[in-house]
């Protein structure tokens, strides 16, 4: 057997390393010439130190060298491109609940036949009306449909038996048993007949300079990548013009008080999370004046697994924090202290959720979900970060919702990164702008009584529309 010529293999280890580093998604450009910059210097001198000592065993050290820095960019990109596969292709669920009252029963859909089914009125609502329809139509049956402006109209109509069913998103039983003290008895309703449809789709999108994404947090467990029948708790806009590298963002109050674009009524931001993302990010598009079609959505379980992924956030804590736990127990409350320091994931939400004892309220907690994204950004941004890549993407496929293609999320992870290799993490913050708002309690006609609502100011509204304008002007 020959032995094994290390400085060939040396040179074969060049290139290789050369051609990865040309290859691998998340490397921005810059870094790629300085990689290549730095093996042609570092070749040049361990050939010339060769071919002019008598140590020759050191192509050998060389090329291990080499072997390992194939290993350190090649494992965490084979790892980034297959989340990047996955994520490019969305299957997303739509869990169908015709439910009616507990002394109905029906065996099958066929049993439907010339009953009063509640719908939605929104022809593009797939839930709530367009595949009960077509669910209707496969069967071949006869029934009338009745539409309804919102789930909370149609759960009404079914209690005062104005219809024999309706139908409800997945989750319905949680999500509309208790409504800000509005009880609703769901206790008497009843999944008569149950439809999953699914549907498989590729994401591709052009990249382009502007970046203006909503970030939802959820209060139910996501289930089959839905992001239907919620109570969006955590709302925040982000914009970013990675061409002026002007940004953005703010936090939305759950309970603002604002024109739902599903339903045409005046009601919580956090309620368009019972008819999907799709339907907030339309509301924020015609509230906030500037067109917004991204999201990512994650529940509070994924939460707590993302921030431990990447070894916690570092957050200046403003005061004392006493909060239930994860799983609404307040036997194992969570207890946070003023100061700075790093929480881990359980911390983290505790520290997102908390209201009742804050100074500000409801602007003192939207206050902290800013806060929050500020710190993620950072601790992503540091390199020991790097290290935890294998955690943090296998976590985000698991926790994470979104209709980014994969495609823009690595041109816009390389603009990032661009930016931050030229003008450090600073520039990569966006600025927190804040609404004006006062509490009022307004009759609404849905629910037969007055509840609690965050009124927006407008003065304050124009001055937050007026700042995403100019961040979505293209020089």
């Amino acid at each position: 057997m020959k032995r094994l010529n290390w400085k060939n293999m040396s040179i074969a280890l060049s290139i290789i390393l050369i051609g990865i580093i040309f290859m691998a998604p998340i490397i921005p450009d810059m870094i790629r010439w300085i990689f290549l910059v730095i093996i042609i210097i570092l070749d040049g001198l361990a050939y010339w130190y060769v071919n002019h000592t008598i140590r020759k065993n050191i192509a050998i050290g060389h090329s291990i060298v080499k072997i390992i820095l194939v290993l350190l960019i090649l494992i965490p990109n084979t790892l980034f491109s297959g989340f990047i596969r996955n994520i490019s292709t969305k299957t997303e669920s739509y869990d169908i609940h015709f439910v009616g009252l507990n002394d109905n029963k029906f065996e099958s859909v066929n049993e439907f036949t010339n009953k009063k089914i509640g719908i939605l009125n929104d022809e593009s609502s797939k839930i709530g009306y367009i595949y009960p329809k077509s669910i209707v139509e496969e069967a071949g049956i006869k029934v009338k449909f009745i539409e309804y402006t919102s789930y909370i109209d149609s759960i009404q109509a079914l209690i005062n038996k104005k219809v024999d069913l309706i139908v409800l998103p997945g989750g319905y039983e949680k999500t509309f048993n208790n409504i800000d003290g509005f009880k609703l008895d769901i206790s008497t309703l009843n999944t008569q007949y149950e439809v999953v449809k699914k549907e498989k789709s590729n994401l591709f999108s052009e990249h382009q300079d502007i970046l203006n994404l909503v970030l939802i947090g959820g209060d139910n467990p996501i289930e089959e990548n839905s992001t239907v029948g919620f109570n969006y708790d955590v709302i925040i806009v982000i914009s970013y013009n990675f061409k002026t590298q002007e940004s953005a963002l703010i936090s939305i109050p759950r309970d603002s008080y604002i024109t739902n674009a599903c339903t045409g009524k005046k009601d919580k931001i956090t309620h368009t999370g019972w008819y999907g993302a799709e339907c907030l990010t339309k509301t924020l598009t015609k509230f906030l004046g500037i067109e917004i079609d991204k999201y990512m959505l994650i529940d509070f379980e994924g939460l707590i697994d993302v921030v431990d992924s990447i070894g916690g956030v570092t957050i200046d804590v403003d005061q004392r924090i006493e909060e239930q736990d994860e799983n609404r127990s307040f036997e194992n409350m969570i207890v946070i202290e003023a100061g700075e320091q790093k929480l881990n994931g359980r911390e983290a939400l505790a520290y997102l959720r908390h209201r009742k004892t804050l100074v500000d309220g409801v602007y003192g907690r939207s206050n902290h979900q800013e806060q929050f994204i500020l710190a993620m950004i950072k601790q992503l941004a540091k390199p020991t970060s790097w290290f935890r890549i294998n955690g943090f993407l296998r976590t985000v496929q698991k926790s994470v919702i979104t209709n980014l293609s994969g495609n823009s999320l690595i041109t816009y992870y390389n603009d990032a990164s661009l930016i931050l290799s030229q003008n450090g993490v600073d520039a990569l913050m966006p600025e927190r702008l804040e609404f004006k708002t006062q509490d009022a309690m307004i009759y609404t006609p849905s629910f037969g009584k007055e509840l609690y609502y965050t009124i927006i100011e407008s003065k304050s509204l124009q001055t937050v529309k007026e700042k995403y304008k100019t961040i979505n002007e293209i020089e």
